[in-house]
């Protein structure tokens, strides 16, 4: 069975990580995206 690779906020070492630059380059690199979602207390997702 083939491993999935994914990418820890997108291709850190290519961009700033956890911006959209850097998923997309994890994207074309093959890799999956992998990024943290947190609530803040008026319950907006960033």
């Amino acid at each position: 069975m083939k491993p999935y690779i994914f990418a820890h906020r997108g291709a850190s070492g290519y961009e700033i990580e956890n911006t959209i630059p850097s998923f997309k380059k994890a994207i074309s690199m093959g890799a999956g995206i992998e990024t943290d979602i947190r609530a803040t207390k008026d319950k907006k997702l960033i």
